[in-house]
């Protein structure tokens, strides 16, 4: 009778292991098809950079998994480099759809031969599950409503930060988010800086 009761406990408890395993084993899959259905609704974001400054700027940009949320103003919002383009005055660079893109904006090479002139600026933008989509521009958060434009000066460049409204974009819909440079120091005044309103026509080259 005492080895039918050990051999009872034992089954008891490898029964109790099994179930213990099963619950932790449910767990993690849920967690992960929770992380993985929050992807699913929560829409990409389509990154512009537009530079309508009289300046070329340089882009060096990262979309995730490279980009990172900065703590800090000089925080690099990448933790590796994947795409540098120069953008001329009046053209824009389209980033491909991507969960958040990290942007470090300088003068292209060659294009800005007075030392005060050459600023780095750091971008980062997201799409947030719960709120506003979002910019962190220099350290400062800013969360933008469709159809929003704010208007920043950080080492004495002017740009732009713009929300526009959802559009289809390489076969899915996506959050429209702009960074547009206005104006580089020591450069003029460019013509495409105002507008009749947001809804007006650019200007050729804007």
């Amino acid at each position: 009778m005492e080895g039918i009761s050990k051999r009872s406990r034992l089954r008891t408890v490898a029964v109790a292991a099994l179930v213990a395993s099963g619950i932790v084993l449910m767990a993690m899959s849920g967690s992960t098809s929770a992380m993985s259905g929050s992807k699913q609704w929560v829409k990409r974001i389509s990154l512009g950079i537009r530079n309508s400054s009289h300046t070329a700027i340089q882009a060096q940009i990262c979309p995730s998994p490279h980009a990172r949320q900065p703590d800090a103003p000089a925080e690099k919002p990448c933790s590796e480099i994947t795409q540098t383009y120069v953008i001329q005055p009046g053209h824009v660079h389209i980033v491909s759809n991507s969960w958040d893109v990290g942007a470090i904006i300088t003068c292209a090479p060659g294009s800005c031969p007075d030392p005060d002139n050459r600023k780095t600026l750091n971008f980062y933008a997201a799409n947030d599950a719960i709120f506003l989509p979002f910019f962190v521009a220099e350290g400062e958060r800013i969360g933008l409503r469709q159809g929003q434009f704010v208007d920043r000066t950080k080492h004495y460049v002017h740009y732009e930060l713009g929300r526009y409204a959802d559009e289809d974009r390489d076969g899915e819909n996506v959050k429209l988010m702009r960074i547009e440079i206005q104006r580089w120091p020591g450069a003029p005044h460019s013509p495409c800086k105002r507008r009749a309103s947001r809804a007006a026509p650019r200007l050729p080259g804007c």
